[in-house]
């Protein structure tokens, strides 16, 4: 009886896993905003320019990134891959993740979390939806040590 039980208890356990992993991946895969047409229309108006953050501090996790290519011309939905890089002997804190939009630094770090894949080693986004035109998000994170690694990126959505 009490492997019965125990069976029962394994296979109950595996279904909510397949359940919950099948809800995340296909979380994952819709298409979402990554920056609205409002705070688009909103960082227009009222955003300022003015120059770029100091460079991160020595020792701060670096920044990278990998997909897509050419930030100069992005069509969407767009596939975004960026990856973080601590110093040797330090771990990024996935927790520290803070991405901003525009020079007004609209936080949207909730909007990333919920739509991209988040870890240690950076963030993957598929199907990213933005408005056409000139954008720049902050991107920061920082280690264990607390040492915060920033990037501001600049790119550039084409119509289609």
């Amino acid at each position: 009886m009490a492997q019965s039980i125990m069976k029962t208890g394994t296979v109950l356990l595996l279904t909510v896993v397949c359940i919950a992993a099948g809800f995340a991946s296909a979380t994952a895969s819709e298409e979402f905003h990554l920056v609205t047409p409002e705070e688009h229309t909103r960082e227009r108006a009222e955003g300022q320019a003015r120059e770029s953050r100091p460079v991160s501090p020595a020792g701060a996790p670096t920044i990278e990134v990998v997909a897509p290519k050419d930030l100069s011309a992005i069509t969407v939905p767009v596939s975004i891959d960026i990856r973080f890089t601590p110093q040797e002997g330090r771990q990024v804190d996935v927790n520290s993740l803070h991405v901003l939009y525009g020079w007004l630094e609209i936080d949207i770090t909730d909007r990333i979390r919920k739509y991209c894949e988040v870890t240690a080693v950076g963030i993957k986004a598929n199907k990213a939806k933005l408005p056409p035109g000139s954008h720049r998000l902050t991107v920061k994170i920082a280690d264990t040590n607390g040492l915060v690694g920033s990037k501001d990126l600049f790119y550039h959505v084409v119509e289609q």
